[in-house]
């Protein structure tokens, strides 16, 4: 009688009793099945197969060059290499104007203004959105518009004007539900959340985030859910729910750390460092205050830099160790300087702080020299 290799491996599993052991079995995997398994249909695997070069040509459509030419542009803009971004933007619209594909150029348009958002250059936001508009309004496509105008309203809200942001967010907001736009409502509802929260009205702040969040959790928007649970344990800070806060903050940074989200996660490490410091865990807040600032500098993130070094400033200022206090603070002013912000509020306070140090360190000297 013939042994087949399953009894064999059975037969030797049966000779361990019940020794625990481990054992490695070398065997054939489907000689294995084919014993156990009774096969009455043998299948023929050229009844099966297929011409895989035939089946792309008929079934893949080549991409359009305007296509070819977007989706390095978007790949760009999601890893924020907003100089490369913006360098395809440009070829984008170009190539869309030769092709005469408005809903291109509305989106080059619409990115080319996220980027210089995002590089600061606000005055050249509002432009390129204001045109990105027109566009959407000459084609007619409600849902780009509306796309546009949040982002219009968000640089206003930027720019200190709120009442021009919170009238085009209600646009928005009503275009989006009557179209059922839901990543749109994502962003309606989590923009109106920090406009409230400006205004210190915390209920309808975290009322509105949460809407954002669950609309964001249900579409799989994870980037975005990374914005939204930083502003949502903003709020829940000002409400003195400290845990909860925190858990937001380093979920979001967890999130922007796997996406390669930079500014995100200097936002998220720049949130967990104002946590210890409003906590007054200073050297915990100085560990994340200084991964920010080292991200700040490898992606060159100047205006974000500036107050995380006004926050290192305060923290040293406040331990008295008045020279590294200093060296903060002015390296914060270097970089107002170099964004030509001299006269704004963000430098008046670095400059109150350097005189105040100055003052400090003086009197210091004094009673040192006093106890001699």
């Amino acid at each position: 009688m013939m042994i087949t290799i399953f009894e064999n491996l059975l037969l030797s599993i049966k000779v361990l009793n019940k020794k625990i052991q481990v054992i490695k079995v070398e065997a054939n995997t489907s000689r294995l099945i084919k014993e156990l398994i009774n096969f009455e249909v043998k299948i023929d695997p050229e009844d099966y197969g297929i011409d895989l070069h035939d089946y792309l040509r008929k079934n893949i459509k080549i991409p359009s060059n305007l296509k070819k030419k977007y989706f390095p542009h978007k790949i760009y803009l999601d890893l924020s290499e907003f100089k490369k971004a913006l360098r395809l933007g440009k070829e984008l619209y170009e190539l869309a104007i030769l092709s005469e594909n408005m809903f291109y150029q509305w989106v080059s348009l619409n990115n080319q203004a996220i980027i210089f958002s995002n590089l600061d250059k606000n005055d050249q936001a509002i432009e390129y959105y204001i045109r990105a508009i027109e566009i959407a309004d000459s084609i007619k496509d409600k849902m780009a518009r509306a796309t546009s105008l949040g982002s219009l309203a968000t640089i206003y809200e930027i720019k200190g004007e709120y009442s021009k942001s919170l009238e085009l967010y209600k646009t928005i907001l009503d275009i989006d539900k009557k179209n059922d736009n839901k990543p749109g409502l994502v962003f309606d509802y989590h923009n109106l959340a920090i406009l409230y929260y400006k205004w210190e009205r915390y209920s309808l702040a975290l009322n509105y985030s949460q809407k954002a969040l669950e609309i964001s959790e249900e579409l799989g928007d994870i980037r975005k859910k990374a914005y939204i649970l930083i502003d949502q344990g903003n709020i829940l800070l000002k409400n003195k729910k400290f845990k909860v806060a925190l858990k937001k903050y380093i979920e979001a940074s967890k999130i922007s750390e796997n996406l390669s989200m930079w500014k995100v996660l200097v936002i998220s490490y720049t949130s967990i460092g104002l946590y210890f410091h409003y906590l007054n865990d200073l050297y915990k807040a100085i560990e994340y205050y200084m991964k920010a600032i080292d991200i700040q500098k490898q992606k060159g993130f100047k205006s974000d830099m500036s107050s995380t070094y006004l926050n290192l400033g305060g923290i040293f200022e406040k331990i008295r160790d008045f020279n590294k206090a200093l060296i903060y603070y002015n390296e914060a002013l270097k970089i107002v300087k170099i964004l030509g912000l001299e006269k704004g509020f963000t430098a008046e306070k670095i400059k109150e702080a350097i005189s105040r140090i100055s003052l400090q360190r003086i009197n210091r000297d004094k009673l040192i020299l006093s106890n001699f």
